[in-house]
C-alpha cells in the first residue's frame, strides 16, 4: 500500500527480560473488612487460603513444583493440612472436611514425609502379589525378630514397611493415633531398615 511505512524487524526494540519471581512466596496483606458471620469463614481461614494460592503460584513460577494440581483432592487436603500441623487450625479443617483430625493428621504427616504417595500408603490397603513382601519379611525377621506380612504391610513390633501401589516402600512407625509415615519412599525395602 502507498504511503504506508513499514518497519523492519531490527526497528522493533528488543523485548524487556522477563521479571524472575521473588525468592520466597509472598504473604497475603491483612484484610480490611471481617467476613460476613453467615458465611462461617474466619479470616484466619481467607489468610490461610491465600497464604496457600501465593505458595503454589510461587512453586509453579519457579519451576521447583507443580503447586499440587496434578493430586486428587484428599492428597491436596493433606499437602494443606500438613502446613497446619500444630496449629488450632487443623482440627477446624478437620471438622469442615467431616474427616475425624487424627485422619487429617496421619495424611498431613504421610505428605510432610513422603508426599503424595506417603497420603496413599496411609489411606490404601491392598492385596499385592505375596511374594512381593517376602524381601520386607525376611529383611524385617533378620532386623528385630517375627515378622507378620499381612496385605501390603509387613510388622515387626513399632515398625511396619508399607509397599504402595507405586511399587515404592514407605517406613511407618506406631503412634497413639495408628501407623504414622516415617520418611521417604524407598525403592528397596532394606533401606529402611535401621542398621545400628
Amino acid at each position: 500500500m502507498r504511503g504506508r511505512r513499514t518497519h523492519d524487524r531490527g526497528d522493533l526494540p528488543a523485548l524487556p527480560a522477563p521479571q524472575l519471581p521473588p525468592s520466597t512466596p509472598g504473604q497475603p496483606a491483612p484484610l480490611p473488612l471481617d467476613p460476613p458471620l453467615e458465611s462461617r469463614v474466619t479470616v484466619a481461614l481467607l489468610s490461610a487460603l491465600a497464604a496457600d494460592a501465593a505458595s503454589r503460584a510461587w512453586e509453579l513460577a519457579t519451576g521447583l513444583a507443580d503447586g499440587g494440581l496434578a493430586v486428587e483432592t484428599e492428597v491436596d487436603l493433606a499437602r494443606r493440612a500438613a502446613g497446619m500441623l500444630g496449629n488450632a487450625e487443623l482440627p477446624a479443617l478437620a471438622k469442615r472436611m467431616s474427616l475425624p483430625p487424627k485422619t487429617l493428621v496421619r495424611w498431613a504427616i504421610g505428605w510432610r514425609e513422603a508426599g503424595a504417595g506417603g497420603v496413599h500408603v496411609v489411606r490404601d490397603e491392598w492385596q499385592p502379589n505375596p511374594l512381593l513382601l517376602e524381601p520386607a519379611r525376611l529383611a524385617m525377621t533378620e532386623w528385630g525378630g517375627a515378622a507378620r506380612a499381612q496385605r501390603n504391610r509387613v510388622t515387626c513390633g513399632d515398625v511396619q514397611l508399607r509397599l504402595g501401589r507405586d511399587g515404592r516402600w514407605y517406613r511407618l512407625l506406631k503412634s497413639p493415633a495408628g501407623w504414622d509415615v516415617d520418611g521417604p519412599a524407598a525403592d528397596d525395602p532394606t533401606d529402611l531398615i535401621d542398621n545400628d
